[in-house]
């Protein structure tokens, strides 16, 4: 007996074709093929199932009430079918070299990713590292700008020290000189009173 089996709904890419090939494998049915296309622009699987009446109608019954996990079924239609089916053994090997050529594919993906992060990663390795060397300049421009503001405030300092001296140097000239000129002013005026005094004036 063979009979063609469609399933439609969201049925790539969900494991849907070794979950039946491990039903149809446990019922030891002989000629299974199982093919993932579109009809229209929705999901569907095409199964083909020979072997003798009770295995096939058990696995049709097994196909209308289970599914994977992740798939969503939207609807099952069975027909018979008048067709070759491809011997179980011949489709296990297509599909475990198909899942093969996937898992290279992704394992590819994978290592393609980890080059372009690598690059990412080297590339931001030598913005860090032209960060770092500016961070270096600058603190060593800050060093240079403490070294100097220090040398001026020394100056500043040195040079505050001398106009201190220097004043209070003014100062005690200064008032040498105004105690003596006041002194002065003081024998002057001493002397004119004494010649008023002589000239009768006083």
């Amino acid at each position: 007996m063979v009979v063609k089996i469609t399933i439609k709904g969201k049925v790539h890419n969900v494991g849907y074709r070794l979950f039946l090939l491990n039903e149809a494998d446990r019922l030891l049915i002989p000629k299974f093929d199982a093919r993932n296309v579109m009809i229209g622009d929705k999901e569907a699987l095409i199964v083909f199932v020979d072997g003798e009446g009770d295995q096939i109608k058990e696995f049709v019954e097994f196909v209308k009430t289970n599914k994977p996990p992740n798939a969503i079924v939207e609807g099952v239609e069975v027909e018979e079918f008048d067709g070759k089916v491809m011997d179980i053994d011949r489709f296990r090997s297509a599909l475990n070299t198909e899942q093969l050529s996937k898992i290279v594919q992704v394992g590819l993906t994978i290592v393609n990713g980890i080059n372009n992060l690598n690059s990412k990663i080297d590339g931001l390795n030598s913005k860090m590292d032209n960060l770092n060397l500016k961070m270096d300049r600058m603190l060593q421009k800050q060093d240079e700008t403490v070294k100097e503001i220090r040398d001026v405030k020394n100056v500043i300092r040195e040079e505050s020290e001398k106009t201190r001296v220097e004043i209070k140097s003014l100062r005690s000239d200064l008032r040498e000189y105004m105690d003596y000129n006041l002194e002065m002013v003081r024998e002057e005026i001493t002397e004119i009173k004494e010649a008023l005094r002589r000239a009768g004036i006083m």
